[in-house]
């Protein structure tokens, strides 16, 4: 081997460290973005659940006004003379 040869490994070793750091740079990078949008879903999902329960809140109170003015319209007919049909 040449006298040269420990400078070019130690020169190509410095080329792979820095290659390295860009890789786990990236891939820290990389693992931010996934954690922001694995948030982001999380929240998206607990707004859906949030929206389905005030949905099913508002579906029983649209069913017992509903079953209101059903009672209200029979007693109101029972109220009401008939008219005859001509």
């Amino acid at each position: 081997m040449s006298d040269d040869a420990p400078s070019m490994i130690l020169a190509a070793m410095l080329r792979l460290e820095g290659k390295t750091d860009r890789i786990n740079a990236q891939l820290s990078s990389i693992r931010d973005d996934i954690g922001v949008n694995m948030g982001r879903a999380d929240r998206a999902h607990e707004a859906a659940d949030g929206t389905r329960a005030e949905l099913r809140l508002l579906s029983q109170e649209v069913s017992g006004m509903s079953r209101q003015i059903r009672t209200l319209q029979v007693r109101l007919d029972e109220l009401e003379p008939k008219q005859p049909k001509s």
